[in-house]
């Protein structure tokens, strides 16, 4: 006799999780923002059915459409919401898939409109105060100067510096990185950059008196531990809101940065996304908009007849 499978939401989670992992490759973070998303939404619908025990059929288009409903009242931004939306389209298909339930019910609902939000990327005077809040005379110092300025040199995302190693640093200024869907690239910096990092280094060995082994993580926590993405993000957060606005102080931002003020200093677009990692052009092609805006509001801001009308000219 065939083994009955479970017929509850909650007991397909982890095997979805799972086909994600092996048959989809689907990275940690994007499995962990997956089940993020499946334990909120289970969490609402037991909410409302005030049972714990949900059987699948209730993944069905009434009951997504009620959830979106809510997030709207409860003003979840509208990439949250179409994240979330993709998250339950995906694990209908996986149950369909599995013969759990016949038919995908929320494949043709509508994602919610996103506008074009350009990224937020730190001014060259911020840039400027950000390196000067570590104190260099300090292990964590020359570490998190050591960290700043490799964001800003490079563009790297979080996830990709907690994976860096130390035999990563290469000797000709360049970085070997490993991105989304490890494919690995090259990412230059300049040689101070380079030398900041072995500063860091060197200081790190007599921090601990040990030596650093060149398997090791590239940077550590005051115990000499790896950084967790939560940790380097919590770092990262409290120097950049002391100069940026805080809802904008994210490592996320200086890769913008990166991006924005190569293109504004004359780099190519096609350099740029070689650098970014981007798998399409059109991805990095944003930061093109980030500087044509950013400079309308310097030239509005300071040239004399910028704001004047046509009547007065």
């Amino acid at each position: 006799m065939a083994e009955k499978k479970p017929q509850y939401l909650q007991e397909w989670i982890q095997p979805f999780l799972k086909y994600l992992r092996v048959e989809r490759q689907a990275s940690p973070n994007t499995r962990q923002a997956y089940q993020r998303d499946l334990d909120h939404f289970l969490a609402h619908i037991q909410a409302q059915e005030k049972q714990n025990n949900i059987p699948v059929e209730r993944l069905d288009r009434q009951a997504v459409r009620s959830y979106l409903s809510w997030l709207v009242r409860n003003d979840y931004q509208p990439r949250s919401i179409a994240r979330k939306l993709a998250c339950l389209r995906s694990f209908s298909k996986y149950l369909v898939r599995e013969n759990i339930i016949r038919k995908n019910q929320i494949i043709t609902l509508a994602s919610p409109k996103l506008g074009k939000s350009l990224p937020h990327f730190l001014t060259g005077a911020e840039i400027k105060l950000l390196l000067g809040l570590p104190d260099t005379n300090t292990f964590a110092g020359k570490r998190d100067y050591a960290l700043l300025k490799l964001f800003y040199a490079t563009g790297v995302r979080i996830s990709e510096m907690i994976a860096l190693r130390i035999n990563h640093l290469r000797d000709d200024y360049t970085l070997r990185v490993t991105g989304k869907g490890n494919k690995t690239r090259i990412a230059a910096m300049g040689k101070q950059t380079f030398d900041d990092i072995k500063h860091y280094l060197t200081a790190r060995e007599v921090f601990f008196e040990t030596m650093n082994d060149p398997n090791a993580p590239l940077f550590v926590d005051d115990h000499n531990e790896p950084f967790t993405r939560q940790k380097l993000y919590t770092l990262l957060h409290t120097l950049m809101k002391r100069v940026t606005d805080p809802s904008h102080a994210h490592p996320h931002s200086l890769r913008h940065t990166f991006a924005t003020h190569m293109l504004d200093n004359g780099a190519d677009l096609m350099s740029v996304k070689e650098l970014l990692g981007h798998a399409s052009l059109s991805t990095t092609q944003i930061y093109t908009h980030v500087s044509a805006e950013y400079l309308k509001k310097m030239y509005k801001g300071t040239h004399p007849r910028a704001s004047k009308s046509k009547k007065d000219e």
